[in-house]
């Protein structure tokens, strides 16, 4: 029986950094499901049910923290592993994206697609 493939919700408002990621999970053999909003994220998340979410903090008009407060709030608790994938930090924040369910929070600059996806198979086996 063929492995089950894994799936990836990316809350990114960026396009291009959409397209980076996608293809490094694609090529990996991962659905890649790209939500650029939080209400977009919400719906893949209750239908998609994927292992693995990413999340931007930066969001248009949004802020990816809402969107992790949102899910612990929710009467159902995702099976989801959740990450914050950002190039904003301070240590606030990163408490804030962890009390609010947030695995762990890396820095887009300090890590490569490639490292993301490696990671992502390291967690979701």
């Amino acid at each position: 029986m063929p492995e089950k493939k894994k799936k990836v919700l990316f809350l990114e408002d960026d396009a291009e950094q959409v397209y980076f990621y996608r293809f490094f999970f694609e090529r990996e053999n991962w659905d890649f499901i790209w939500a650029a909003d939080i209400k977009d994220a919400l719906k893949a998340l209750s239908e998609k049910k994927p292992d693995l979410v990413l999340v931007d903090l930066i969001l248009n008009n949004e802020h990816g923290l809402d969107f992790l407060k949102r899910v612990k709030a929710g009467n159902e608790k995702p099976e989801s592993r959740i990450l914050v994938l950002t190039n904003f930090w301070n240590s606030k924040t990163e408490k804030e994206c962890r009390e609010a369910g947030a695995e762990d929070y890396l820095i887009k600059a300090g890590h490569s697609p490639r490292e993301i996806v490696k990671l992502a198979g390291e967690l979701i086996r």
